[in-house]
């Protein structure tokens, strides 16, 4: 005999506080695609899927702080999120942080060592070439160290958080934004 109740509830993959998040009336929890962007309310719950690959993530969720610097006013806006990952992007992100950390590890004590043997020596047109050096590998460092967060916040305003690098099968899933907004 089918185990299938046709009288069940129906199911999905939100975890079970998503409903505590509803208070706009809308089925997602505040949860909308906006063209190539996740858009969500502050302290929307994501489905529990890789928001990388759109896989199951079995219950692996990614808190991260996110931070957003508004060009008119400078002021800075922060926000922490929870997204689903899978475990193969779990491990990818946490090797690219190490090996970033580690870079920029050796390059400053590089920095230190040919400072050092620079003062001493007394050159000067050998140091700032290489301070310029130093200052271009660790910004380059800093940037990779970027780009091993799963997700990038592309705006935050008072109401809604706007993510980039979000699978677009993901996406897809996730009804349009249709509701007029304010710019900030």
């Amino acid at each position: 005999m089918d185990d299938m109740n046709p009288y069940a509830a129906p199911q999905h993959d939100l975890p079970p506080n998503v409903a505590a998040n509803e208070a706009d009336g809308r089925p997602g929890g505040g949860i909308w695609r906006d063209g190539k962007l996740l858009m969500m309310r502050h302290g929307a719950v994501l489905p529990d899927r890789c928001v990388r690959c759109n896989a199951p993530a079995a219950g692996e969720r990614l808190k991260e702080t996110q931070r957003w610097r508004t060009l008119r006013s400078w002021r800075m806006r922060t926000t922490e999120i929870e997204v689903g990952v899978c475990r193969r992007h779990r491990v990818r992100e946490k090797v690219a942080k190490i090996a970033t950390a580690s870079l920029l590890c050796v390059i400053w004590l590089s920095f230190a060592v040919v400072l050092i043997a620079s003062l001493r020596a007394g050159a000067r047109a050998e140091f700032i070439s290489f301070v310029y050096m130093i200052a271009s590998l660790a910004t380059a460092s800093l940037s990779v160290f970027v780009f091993a967060s799963v997700v990038f916040v592309h705006k935050i305003d008072d109401n809604y958080i706007w993510l980039r690098w979000v699978n677009r099968d993901y996406l897809a899933e996730l009804p349009p934004f249709d509701e007029p907004r304010d710019c900030a």
